[in-house]
């Protein structure tokens, strides 16, 4: 199910029935940035960072954290700033990041339209190819859930995103040919603590 609440857009799908419903839920502020919350009892985890990937796709995965549905009470976990990529491109854009992170008097190096429509590119391609979501909850029995092909779920998200930022008045086809790097991505980290709350207090 599609939602497009206010300032960002929703994605959420059940799994199973009674005890064993597990609900998935991806909200996006942005172009590109997908945070993932998952709700359910059988996320319970005695770990306070848990790791998920996408099968076949990836080997390393990515953490998150433990948390609790207000609503529900039931056991929820958080990835903020789900990478849709492959493991050697995350590794890649983290070292870059390290090396260019922020310094007095240097001035941001210009981003690069080739590579941001490359990274595109991959993460739709990405999206295809996933079709299973893995959950290490416990280390010898992870949860998977059979999402399917991603593709279309994703290619839904991304226009939401883009329609979100034609209401709010930005066109996202100029976004797209922005090279000086945006001064509103420290926002939109605190935006994404914001949603991060709110996702654990309205979850199911």
């Amino acid at each position: 199910m599609l939602d497009h609440p206010e300032n960002s857009c929703r994605l959420a799908r059940s799994f199973g029935e009674g005890k064993d419903r597990t609900v998935v839920v991806f909200e996006g502020v942005g172009q590109g940035e997908m945070d993932m919350l998952v709700v359910g009892k059988p996320v319970e985890s005695w770990r306070v960072k848990v790791p998920a990937k996408f099968l076949p796709i990836q080997r390393r995965g990515f953490n998150g954290n433990a948390a609790t549905s207000a609503k529900s009470g039931n056991p929820a976990l958080l990835w903020p700033h789900v990478p849709m990529l492959l493991d050697s491109t995350i590794e890649r854009l983290a070292k870059r990041a390290f090396e260019e992170r922020p310094k007095p008097g240097v001035r941001p190096r210009p981003v690069d339209l080739a590579e941001e429509a490359a990274l595109r590119a991959e993460r739709e391609q990405f999206a295809a190819a996933s079709n299973e979501l893995e959950i290490d909850v416990r280390s010898e029995k992870p949860l998977i859930l059979e999402t399917g092909s991603l593709a279309e779920p994703v290619k839904m998200f991304d226009q939401c995103n883009r329609d979100s930022l034609r209401a709010s008045g930005v066109d996202p086809d100029l976004v797209d040919k922005i090279v000086l790097p945006l001064a509103r991505r420290s926002a939109a980290l605190d935006e994404r603590g914001r949603l991060s709350a709110k996702h654990v207090v309205h979850a199911q």
